[in-house]
């Protein structure tokens, strides 16, 4: 008999995620991005969050059984690219501070609702910035960082907010680059 995988999805913490409605009690009011609700009102944007949840999860699981070359994964994100119009470099997945970068956006805390530039902004920077105007500079580096990789159509910004979700291809980039970085010489030894 054949393995099923089943996924659920239960929200403990409502407030992570946004709707757009009216304001209560004013029905002339325009839509506005609020707090979802607990009760039955939000109930089909509840639906449509756990069947786009749960649609990811399985989309990042099915890159596991993938059979593609590495080579030809990697091959498109280590050449620039263009965005809007504007050239983005390269990028270099295995050296600082493209690869940590790639795994902290690969981390399944984010598959949920995405991530911002200050989730990043430890993986890229270990230390504490030490005033007002390093943060701010390093967090402008981070979203250099991440305009790279919406470049390289490995990130989509989350409409309406200050939001990315990994796209399919960054999922399987991700994995590839991961991968060959914990490679060691004696796993490689058996794919000749």
């Amino acid at each position: 008999m054949p393995a099923a995988l089943r996924t659920e999805g239960t929200i403990d913490d409502h407030s992570v995620y946004r709707v757009r409605r009216k304001a209560q009690g004013d029905p002339d009011s325009e839509r506005k991005l609020g707090p979802r609700r607990k009760g039955i009102v939000d109930l089909r944007r509840r639906a449509r969050i756990c069947q786009q949840n749960n649609a990811r999860y399985l989309d990042a699981l099915a890159v596991v059984g993938r059979t593609a070359k590495v080579h030809d994964v990697i091959a498109p994100v280590i050449k620039s690219a263009d965005l809007n119009g504007r050239r983005v470099r390269a990028l270099h997945p295995w050296a600082e501070p493209d690869l940590p970068l790639l795994k902290a956006i690969g981390n399944g805390d984010h598959l949920v609702n995405g991530f911002r530039n200050r989730d990043i902004l430890a993986a890229v920077f270990h230390a504490q910035p030490g005033d007002d105007q390093e943060r701010r500079r390093r967090s402008a580096r981070v979203s250099y960082l991440l305009r790279i990789l919406r470049g390289h159509g490995l990130i989509e910004k989350i409409t309406g907010m200050h939001r990315h979700h990994v796209t399919d291809k960054g999922r399987e980039l991700i994995a590839a680059f991961i991968a060959t970085d914990q490679a060691s010489l004696h796993d490689l030894k058996h794919c000749t």
